[in-house]
């Protein structure tokens, strides 16, 4: 693992625990296994380390919705695609989707702006993947209806220990949004 991913690593750990703004670059540090100097040899700031997790989180998900979208599988097989990976990646690391959840709120500073904006990507995309029509409305409905529930899952299934089994909000959600 080269530097920048083992800073970003320990610093979504950190993040994740104890918030952003309790976070320190000293925190951050020690759980990555390098020296604060190090942090600053790959990222200005505190908030450079934050955008540059988002990034990556978002650059993932779009690509695989674009892949999606361009396949010519029915919108059911795409959207439960979609689904499982991002559910799989919830299991896998826990403290990254905490941090999604908690740290993109945004307060309109304008270093988070081009974060933001890619993270709004998402919805869009899952609504291209669902529209069975062009219409700008329906995308933007439609993606963020989707966006919103699969954020209040992903919630609860963090924080509470009787969520229903990660299948179940999958069969329920591509039941919500068929296909054509």
């Amino acid at each position: 693992m080269d530097k920048r991913e083992q800073i970003r690593q320990g610093a979504i750990e950190v993040i994740a625990q104890k918030g952003f703004h309790s976070a320190t670059t000293q925190v951050i540090a020690r759980e990555a296994g390098v020296a604060v100097g190090t942090i600053y040899n790959y990222f200005d700031s505190k908030d450079a380390i934050l955008n540059y997790i988002i990034e990556v989180e978002c650059k993932s998900r779009t690509r695989f919705l674009r892949q999606m979208i361009e396949t010519e599988w029915p919108v059911s097989r795409k959207l439960r695609a979609f689904l499982e990976m991002h559910f799989d990646q919830i299991r896998e690391n826990p403290a990254l989707a905490r941090l999604m959840l908690q740290e993109c709120r945004f307060a309109g500073r304008e270093e988070t702006d081009p974060v933001r904006d890619r993270y709004m990507t998402i919805p869009r995309l899952l609504g291209q993947m669902l529209a069975d029509d062009p219409d700008e409305v329906a995308i933007q409905i439609q993606g963020t209806a989707l966006f919103g529930a699969v954020q209040a899952f992903t919630l609860q299934l963090l924080l509470t220990p009787e969520s229903p089994e990660v299948t179940t909000v999958i069969d329920y959600l591509v039941d919500l949004f068929p296909g054509q």
